[in-house]
C-alpha cells in the first residue's frame, strides 16, 4: 500500500538517526523525542502497533518535559503529537489513555487561543 511503502524508508531513516541524535544531544533533548515521534508514525503505518505506542509513549514523556505548553511555538507541536497519539492508543484498546491524550491535546489548544474580544461599548 502506499501508507506502507513511504512508512519504510521513513522507519529507516529515523532509526538511524536516532543513536546520534541521543549522542549529541543525550537521551531526554526535543530532537531526540522529535525522532521517536516520527519513528512511532512509520511504525504505526507499517501496523507495528505495540511498538509505535512504546515509541509515542517514550516520546511524549520528552515532550512533556522538553516544551512548553504555554509556548505557542511548542506546545501546537505537543497538541499535534497527542492528536496523533490518540487514535493509535483507542486501537490498541486504550480508551481511558486515548481520552485523556485528546483532552490533554484541547486543553493546550483552548490555552492557546487568542481571547475573545470584549464587545463594543
Amino acid at each position: 500500500s502506499l501508507i506502507t511503502n513511504r512508512a519504510i524508508p521513513r522507519q529507516a531513516e529515523y532509526e538511524a538517526a536516532l543513536p546520534d541524535f541521543e549522542s549529541a544531544y543525550g537521551k531526554e533533548h526535543a530532537k531526540v523525542g522529535e525522532s521517536l515521534f516520527e519513528l512511532a508514525r512509520a511504525r504505526a503505518g507499517l501496523g507495528q502497533r505495540d511498538e509505535a505506542y512504546r515509541l509515542y509513549r517514550r516520546a511524549r514523556g520528552i515532550a512533556e518535559k522538553a516544551f512548553d505548553a504555554a509556548d505557542p511555538r511548542l506546545a501546537g507541536t505537543l497538541a499535534g503529537w497527542l492528536d496523533a497519539y490518540a487514535p493509535l492508543l483507542r486501537d490498541l484498546g486504550k480508551t481511558e489513555e486515548a481520552a485523556a491524550a485528546a483532552a490533554s491535546a484541547a486543553g493546550i489548544r483552548a490555552r492557546l487561543a487568542p481571547a475573545a474580544p470584549l464587545p463594543a461599548r
